[in-house]
C-alpha cells in the first residue's frame, strides 16, 4: 500500500466470529474498571504513577480503539457475506454495541491522557467534573 492509505485487513473467515464476540461482549466491564480506576487516582494529588506504565495504559487505550474500528469493519463485511440466520443475528447484535464501546474507550484515552501529563510532571489541567 502506497503511504497514507490506510491498512485493509482481508476479511476475516466467520469461524473468527466467537473471538470478537468475546472481546465485544467484555469491553465494557473491562473499560468502564479502568475508567473508575483513573478517576480515582486522578481526584488523588498525592497519586502519582510511574510514566512508562501510564503511558503503557494510554498507548493500549488507543490501540483498543484502533481494534474495535477493524472489529467493526470486519462485522460489516459478514454482512454482505453469505452466513447463517443465527451468525447474521449474532453480528448484528455486536454491530449494535460498538457504538456505546466507542464512547468509553475515548473516555478512557481522555482520562489516561490527562494521567499521563501528571505523570510527565505537568500540571493538572483544572478538574472536571465527569459525568456518568
Amino acid at each position: 500500500p502506497s503511504p497514507g492509505t490506510p491498512m485493509l485487513s482481508p476479511s476475516l473467515p466467520i469461524s473468527a466470529l466467537p473471538d470478537i464476540r468475546y472481546l465485544i461482549d467484555g469491553a465494557e466491564g473491562i473499560l468502564k474498571a479502568d475508567i473508575s480506576r483513573i478517576k480515582k487516582l486522578l481526584a488523588d494529588p498525592e497519586a502519582t504513577l510511574p510514566p512508562s506504565i501510564v503511558a503503557f495504559t494510554l498507548q493500549e487505550a488507543k490501540d483498543a480503539l484502533d481494534l474495535l474500528a477493524a472489529h467493526s469493519r470486519q462485522l460489516e463485511l459478514w454482512m454482505k457475506d453469505t452466513i447463517t440466520d443465527a451468525e447474521r443475528a449474532e453480528v448484528v447484535r455486536l454491530k449494535a454495541i460498538v457504538p456505546e464501546i466507542r464512547p468509553l474507550i475515548q473516555r478512557l484515552i481522555a482520562l489516561a491522557t490527562e494521567l499521563d501529563r501528571r505523570a510527565k510532571g505537568g500540571t493538572a489541567s483544572p478538574r472536571k467534573k465527569w459525568r456518568h
